[in-house]
């Protein structure tokens, strides 16, 4: 024991930096990063769905050009920007909160900038048509439900409102203007306007295969809009027409008529 306490003292020197050198290394490893106030554990951006050829921004920097589908990007816990980049999509760009320790899986809402309607005809134009007909505005009476059945959405006012669902298991989104309430801790939350065109709504519905954003059609445009009204809130043009309306078709697909003709518009 004494040799090993006169070997310790001689080389203390050489020990203090070694521990000085191999702390930080094995504290990078386990997801700590020096900041202001010391160590600080990050928190994991997951970005799944990604095409081909994607490339990550996250807070105006490029982090990652995914080859499969997916990316992985280590953070530090709060607010962060992420734009994704896809060849042939309209670029997608969200805000999000990362938590020390904790994985964020976004999944981006990618619109193809180049669409290609197909025109119907036949019974296949008929049946569309009247679809598209029979397909009415969502009401507080009967809205469309969205983020898990968490947010009802539905038009009021040439507005497009949601409000938090009252079923028991859900927690009202994050965008939804929500108070606690202190005698019952729960959450009293009061309808936010998700969008308000400059002309009259002729149709809203769910984006296929999607409960976080809106196919809308106003006027003489139809259009993506992301529910969370918060900036910057996703917007993706689809098609004009004289006077456009639009409904759910299939998984993947809308049908929409300009009232002269009918397509089906894959999504």
């Amino acid at each position: 024991m004494e040799w090993i306490l006169k070997g310790l003292k001689s080389h203390w020197p050489i020990l203090l930096v070694s521990f000085a050198l191999i702390l930080p290394v094995a504290l990078y490893g386990a997801g700590y990063r020096v900041t202001a106030g010391g160590f600080t554990q990050v928190g994991t951006l997951v970005v799944t769905g990604l095409p081909s050829g994607s490339t990550v921004y996250t807070d105006q920097a490029r982090r990652t050009y995914s080859a499969n589908g997916k990316a992985t990007i280590d953070l530090l816990p709060g607010t962060h920007a992420v734009i994704v980049d896809a060849p042939d999509f309209h670029p997608w760009d969200e805000l999000f909160l990362v938590h020390a320790g904790a994985v964020t899986e976004l999944r981006p809402l990618l619109v193809r900038a180049a669409l290609a309607p197909r025109k119907l005809t036949g019974e296949e134009r008929t049946r569309a048509a009247a679809v598209i007909l029979a397909w009415t505005l969502p009401t507080k009476e009967a809205p469309l439900s969205m983020k898990g059945g968490c947010a009802l959405v539905y038009v009021l006012d040439n507005r497009i409102v949601a409000e938090a669902s009252t079923t028991p298991s859900c927690a009202p989104p994050v965008f939804l203007s929500c108070e606690t309430e202190e005698t019952n801790g729960g959450d009293l939350c009061s309808p936010t306007i998700i969008f308000s065109p400059n002309e009259r709504l002729e149709s809203v519905s769910a984006f296929p295969s999607r409960d976080d954003a809106l196919v809308i059609a106003a006027g003489g445009s139809s259009y993506v809009v992301e529910l969370d009204p918060r900036e910057p809130q996703y917007f993706a043009p689809l098609m004009k027409g004289p006077r456009m309306r639009s409904a759910p078709w299939s998984e993947q697909s809308i049908v929409i008529s300009d009232t002269k003709q009918v397509y089906e518009l894959p999504l």
